[in-house]
């Protein structure tokens, strides 16, 4: 029973470490975003930026 128990843990430690490289991805690709794009652009591409970044962290938690 205890190895079941253990045996989560480097999974779970990846799926974490994988979301949190894209939430860092995500917030560079903001920063550099956001002095290219106009400002009536900028919602459209935020929404689209976030969808992405969700996307990518639940993408990671069950892959990893």
């Amino acid at each position: 029973m205890k190895a079941d128990g253990l045996a989560l843990i480097g999974p779970l430690v990846q799926g974490l470490l994988l979301a949190l490289a894209a939430q860092v991805m995500f917030s560079l690709l903001v920063c550099a975003v956001e002095g290219y794009v106009p400002d009536g652009v900028r919602r459209g591409a935020s929404i689209v930026g976030t969808t992405l970044a969700v996307v990518a962290v639940a993408g990671g938690l069950f892959v990893g």
